[in-house]
C-alpha cells in the first residue's frame, strides 16, 4: 500500500516511525505545550538517529530523501507550526513531502492502527486507510520475512539478517494471527466510531487482484487525480525477494494464495482456529483442513515460550512494555 501511495496517488509516504505509539505517550502530558530545547535534542535524536535503529535501519540511507532532510529544518518549521510534540512528528513529514513533491503527505506504521482515535484527535481532517489482509498470508509472509536476505560479516562469510533472526526467535502462528485479529478489530472499530468517510478498510487482497478499481476507489474517496499504472509499478517483497534483486513490476496475484504452500497443515488449522470470527467478518473462507492432535498441541505448547521470547526481542520497541503486554493478551481473547 505505501507502494501504491508513492507511485500511483503520489503521496509523499514517509516509512514507519512509530511515533503515536512510543515517543507521542511518553509525552502525553506535555502535548499542549511548546518543547524545551532539550526535549527538541530529544526529538531529533529520535527522528534522525534511534527511530531508525530500532525499527527501520535499512531505510535511512537507503532512500536519498531521508539523508536530505535537515534537522535544523525541521527543528525551525516544528517551531513556526508551534512546537509541540506533534508539530516537530508533522515537520518531519513536510520536509521528506518537501524532497520528494505530491499532492500531499502521510506515514506509514502498522501499529497505528491502534492508535487512531490519537490521530485523529491530532489531526482532524486526516484520511486513514487500512489494509487488511487474509491472517493466513500475514502469518506466512512474517514466517518468510527476510529467508532470502543475508549480510556478510567482516570475515567475508554470509549470516543472516538481524531481521530474519528476530522472526526465528519469536515467530508463532497464534502471536502472528493474534495481532492480525487485533489489528483488524481495531480498524472495524475506527470505521464504525469516525465513518467511512475518514477510515478506509482495504483488503490486500482487492489490490492485488482488481488493482484499477482499488485505486480508482481511492482516488475518488482521496478526492486525488493521478493516472495510475499498477501494472508498471514497481513493488518490492520484503519476505521473498532474494539477496540483490531489482525491483519487480506490477501486482503478483501468486501471493493471495501462497500461504497454502508456506504454512504447514498444523499452522494453517491454528490460525484458522485463533483468527476464525475475524475471518468470517472480513470474507475470508476457512480451508477445513485437517491436522493431527499431537501436532496442534505441540504448537499450542511452544506459544508461552515464543510469547516470552517475543516480550523480550521487543522490549526496546514497544515504549510503555506493560501497556504493550497487556494490550497483546486482550487480543488473544477477543473474538
Amino acid at each position: 500500500m505505501s507502494w501504491v501511495f508513492r507511485n500511483q496517488l503520489k503521496v509523499a509516504f514517509v516509512d514507519e516511525t512509530h511515533y503515536f505509539p512510543h515517543l507521542r505517550k511518553a509525552f502525553a502530558s506535555r502535548l499542549d505545550r511548546p518543547l524545551t530545547d532539550s526535549e527538541l535534542d530529544e526529538f531529533e535524536t529520535y527522528f534522525f538517529r534511534t527511530m531508525w535503529t530500532s525499527y527501520r535501519p535499512a531505510h535511512f540511507g537507503k532512500q536519498k530523501f531521508y539523508n536530505e532532510i535537515d534537522p535544523a529544518l525541521v527543528r525551525q518549521r516544528c517551531i513556526d507550526l508551534g512546537g509541540r510534540a506533534d508539530d516537530f512528528f508533522e515537520a518531519f513529514c513536510l520536509e521528506y513531502h518537501a524532497g520528494c513533491g505530491g499532492v500531499g503527505w502521510g506515514e506509514k506504521t502498522p501499529r497505528h492502527v491502534f492508535d487512531i482515535d490519537e490521530i485523529l484527535q491530532a489531526y482532524p481532517d486526516a484520511a486513514i486507510v487500512c489494509m487488511i489482509r487474509d491472517p493466513r498470508g500475514v502469518v506466512a509472509s512474517f514466517k518468510d520475512w527476510h529467508k532470502n536476505r543475508s549480510v556478510t560479516d567482516d570475515q567475508g562469510a554470509a549470516r543472516k539478517t538481524f531481521q530474519r533472526k528476530r522472526v526465528e526467535r519469536i515467530f508463532h502462528p497464534i502471536t502472528i494471527a493474534t495481532l492480525c485479529k487485533g489489528a483488524f478489530r481495531a480498524a472495524q472499530k475506527a470505521s464504525e466510531k469516525h465513518g467511512s468517510d475518514q477510515v478506509r478498510i482495504v483488503r490486500f487482497e482487492d489490490l492485488i487482484l482488481s488493482p484499477h478499481e482499488v485505486l480508482s476507489g481511492l482516488m475518488e474517496w482521496l478526492e486525488i487525480d493521478a493516472e495510475i499504472d499498477p501494472d508498471n509499478m514497481p513493488v518490492s517483497n520484503s519476505s521473498y525477494a532474494r539477496q540483490g534483486e531489482k525491483e519487480a513490476k506490477g501486482m503478483n496475484p501468486a501471493a493471495v494464495d501462497r500461504w497454502r504452500t508456506t504454512l504447514t497443515s498444523t499452522q494453517i488449522k491454528v490460525v484458522e482456529k485463533t483468527a476464525s470470527k475475524m475471518m468470517v467478518d472480513a470474507g475470508y473462507e476457512p480451508t477445513n483442513g485437517s491436522a493431527s492432535f499431537f501436532s496442534i498441541a505441540a504448537c499450542y505448547a511452544g506459544f508461552l515460550p515464543s510469547v516470552i521470547r517475543a516480550i523480550m526481542a521487543s522490549r526496546g520497541r514497544t515504549g510503555n512494555l506493560p501497556s504493550f503486554v497487556l494490550k497483546r493478551i486482550r487480543m488473544l481473547f477477543r473474538s
